[in-house]
C-alpha cells in the first residue's frame, strides 16, 4: 500500500556468498552488502515507528495499538485472542478504512439534514456516556481506595447518585413530596392475569396531579427549582416499560434525585474540554468519518 509505514519486527537474514574459482584460479572476493550481515544475537534493530504505533499513514496519521484494538472489537473481533493471521487481516482492514476514511473527508459532500441530525445525536450519546465513565470510575475509585469490594452496574450507578447528591445538597418541599408521592400511589397496578396490552395501557397512565400543583416546586439546588411539571415531563419521556412502582415520597425523592444526577452528568457533558479529550475526540472523529465514507 503506497504511503503506509508498518512497525514489523526485524528478522536477521544471512546469504552465504562463496566465491569459487578453478584450477589455479585466482579467487575473487565476494562482495556482500552491509544488509546481509548477521547481527550479534543482542542486537536490536531500531524501529522506524514508536512501539505504540502500528502503522502510520502517508507519514501524517498513526494507527495506535489502542486505536487498532478499538477498531477490532467494532470489526467483530476479540483484541485478546488473535492470532498472528488475525492480527495482520485485521491490520489490512483498519489501513484499508482508514484510507478510504482520509479519500471520504478529502473530497467531502455535504450531509442532509437527516444525516447531520443523527450525527448530532450519536455525539451527544458518545459525551454523556463520556461523562458518566468518569462519575462511575470515579466512585469505583474512591471504593477500592477505602477498601470496599466492587459493585455491580446497578449499584454503582446508584452509588454515583447518591454521592453527586450529598455535594449538590437539593432541598426538598417535604410535605409537596409526601402529596406527589400519594398521586402516584393512586395508580393501579398491572397483574399477571392481564393481558400485555391491559399492562402496558395501565403502566402509561399518569398519576392525577392537580394542574394547579404542577408549578409548585420539589426541590431546589445550585441547579435551579425543579417542579413537578418537571418530573411529570420526565415522566412521560420514559417508557412504561421501565417506570418503576412509586407508593410514597421516597420514590418521588428518586425520581428527583435521577433527574437531577442526569442534570449533573450533562453538564459535564457540555463541557468543551470532554469532546477535546483524545480517547473521546477519536470516537467522535470515527463516527463522522463512517458517515462520510456511506455517502
Amino acid at each position: 500500500m503506497t504511503g503506509v509505514t508498518l512497525a514489523l519486527a526485524a528478522t536477521g537474514a544471512a546469504s552465504g556468498a562463496t566465491g569459487a574459482g578453478g584450477s589455479g584460479a585466482t579467487p575473487t572476493p565476494a562482495r556482500v552488502s552491509p544488509r546481509a550481515v548477521l547481527a550479534p544475537p543482542e542486537y536490536v534493530v531500531r524501529r522506524s515507528l514508536p512501539d505504540s504505533v502500528l502503522a502510520r499513514i502517508d507519514g501524517r496519521e498513526d494507527i495506535t495499538r489502542r486505536r487498532f484494538v478499538r477498531a477490532v472489537r467494532l470489526l467483530g473481533g476479540s483484541p485478546d485472542s488473535l492470532t498472528p493471521a488475525d492480527r495482520d487481516r485485521f491490520l489490512e482492514l483498519v489501513i484499508e478504512q482508514r484510507l478510504i476514511a482520509a479519500r471520504a473527508v478529502r473530497e467531502r459532500h455535504p450531509w442532509d439534514h437527516a444525516d447531520s441530525l443523527e450525527f448530532l445525536g450519536e455525539r451527544d450519546n458518545i459525551l454523556v456516556r463520556a461523562a458518566l465513565s468518569d462519575q462511575l470510575t470515579r466512585i469505583e475509585q474512591r471504593r477500592r481506595a477505602l477498601g470496599q469490594p466492587d459493585l455491580g452496574e446497578e449499584a454503582l450507578g446508584i452509588a454515583a447518585r447518591e454521592s453527586l447528591m450529598l455535594e449538590l445538597r437539593p432541598a426538598y418541599d417535604e410535605e409537596l413530596l409526601k402529596q406527589v408521592g400519594s398521586r402516584f400511589a393512586e395508580l393501579p397496578t398491572p397483574t399477571p392475569d392481564m393481558s400485555p396490552r391491559a399492562q402496558l395501557e395501565l403502566a402509561a397512565r399518569l398519576p392525577a396531579i392537580p394542574a394547579g400543583d404542577t408549578l409548585k416546586v420539589l426541590a431546589r439546588s445550585r441547579l435551579g427549582e425543579w417542579r413537578v411539571a418537571d418530573l411529570l415531563g420526565d415522566w412521560r419521556r420514559l417508557s412504561s416499560v421501565y417506570r418503576p412502582h412509586i407508593a410514597d415520597n421516597e420514590g418521588v425523592r428518586a425520581l428527583v434525585q435521577n433527574s437531577l444526577f442526569e442534570q449533573l452528568i450533562r453538564q459535564a457533558a457540555d463541557d468543551p474540554a470532554l469532546a477535546r479529550r483524545p480517547e473521546v475526540a477519536g470516537v467522535i472523529a470515527d463516527r463522522g468519518e463512517y458517515r462520510a465514507v456511506s455517502q
